[in-house]
């Protein structure tokens, strides 16, 4: 069991929503570091803020921090998710979940949701329009829940 984990790409609102709700319903032994990075530092802070969000409405204690660089993510780290493509140094071999290749939600069809409408969704649930209980529940039962759960 690790106490943190580095998250790249974070501001990626495609799929950092799934990892936000999946960080929600870890239940590990302890808590966890949640040390996000992206490019851009405001998508990132979004997507930080989405989590935090998660973990209360889960009653989950991790925390969650923004990083100004993708090595002071990693540094310390017991494990990476990368929620795009960026390429990352892993010098220590570190245990690393890739989202783009286990995307688990399935969207219906002519229902394929755009960033635009990703960034709505993150601001609803920001400012308290919409609670996230059916989202997070989709979101329990996960490749990334299990990948946090097998380290």
């Amino acid at each position: 069991m690790f106490e943190r984990v580095a998250v790249i790409g974070f501001g990626d609102f495609m799929s950092a929503p799934y990892v936000a709700a999946c960080l929600a319903n870890f239940y590990g032994e302890r808590e966890l570091e949640v040390h996000a990075w992206d490019e851009n530092r405001e998508l990132c802070d979004s997507m930080c803020r989405v989590t935090r969000l998660f973990l209360r409405a889960n009653r989950v204690r991790h925390a969650v921090y923004t990083r100004e660089s993708k090595e002071a993510a990693i540094a310390d780290s017991q494990g990476i998710i990368i929620c795009s493509s960026q390429p990352i140094l892993n010098p220590r071999n570190l245990p690393v979940f890739s989202v783009e290749e286990a995307i688990w939600w399935e969207h219906k069809p002519g229902e394929e949701p755009t960033l635009d409408g990703q960034k709505f969704q993150v601001l609803r649930w920001i400012n308290k329009e919409e609670f996230p209980s059916v989202f997070l529940h989709q979101n329990r039962d996960t490749p990334l829940v299990k990948w946090l759960n097998d380290l």
